[in-house]
């Protein structure tokens, strides 16, 4: 047999009625401010309430897949790396930004990334400086949505970008030849970042899973 709470109100300790549920709406007094980490509804003042919930909350069902712990906006700095040497690399700051948004284990970031000058490194070039590092799960690849791209040697440039296993960066990737009919999956290399003003300009976003 399940257990049913049934709640018509609740009153305060001046006997007034703080929080009433009817049809299956609660509604809140304006002076009503529960304490104790268990929510906060503003103060009263405020026509609409927030609801602080340290514990998370199941949506939709009670498995492990229905628990939501975490909802956050940020920023984070994207950099350029390389797989043998890094580059030494001065950013345009003013341009250089990134922002993300995370709902429990799924991270949407968006950004851009451009350079004053470049020298040296090695190996293939990363977009690193991921706000979160990626889950380790052999089917969590994703993919780096590249809408820009500017200002690359000798016309070698990144139009798009994947996600490895458990790693905080992405490989960024151009076409196999000319003729992009040849497929795409040639890596961007250190070799290919040109130094100059406004230089190795992407605007991107992509969609990945976090265990964090």
């Amino acid at each position: 047999m399940t257990s049913i709470l049934k709640v018509d109100n609740i009153r305060d300790s001046s006997d007034n009625q703080a929080i009433s549920i009817s049809n299956g709406v609660v509604t809140f007094a304006n002076d009503v401010i529960p304490t104790d980490n268990v929510s906060d509804l503003g103060t009263s003042s405020s026509r609409y309430k927030d609801l602080f919930l340290s514990g998370g909350a199941y949506l939709g069902g009670t498995g492990s897949a229905n628990y939501l712990d975490d909802y956050e906006e940020g920023t984070w700095t994207p950099t350029y790396a390389g797989s043998s040497v890094n580059p030494t690399i001065t950013y345009n700051t003013a341009s250089t930004v990134g922002r993300y948004v995370k709902v429990g284990g799924l991270v949407h970031i968006q950004g851009r990334i451009r350079t004053i000058n470049t020298s040296g490194g090695s190996g293939h070039v990363y977009l690193s400086g991921l706000p979160f590092t990626p889950i380790s799960d052999s089917n969590a690849y994703t993919t780096l949505q590249i809408g820009s791209s500017n200002n690359w040697a000798a016309d070698h440039f990144p139009v798009t970008g994947y996600n490895q296993i458990g790693i905080s960066y992405f490989h960024l990737a151009t076409g196999r030849s000319s003729d992009y009919r040849d497929g795409v999956g040639d890596l961007i290399t250190c070799a290919d970042l040109t130094n100059g003003t406004n230089c190795n300009d992407i605007i991107f976003s992509a969609t990945y899973r976090t265990a964090s």
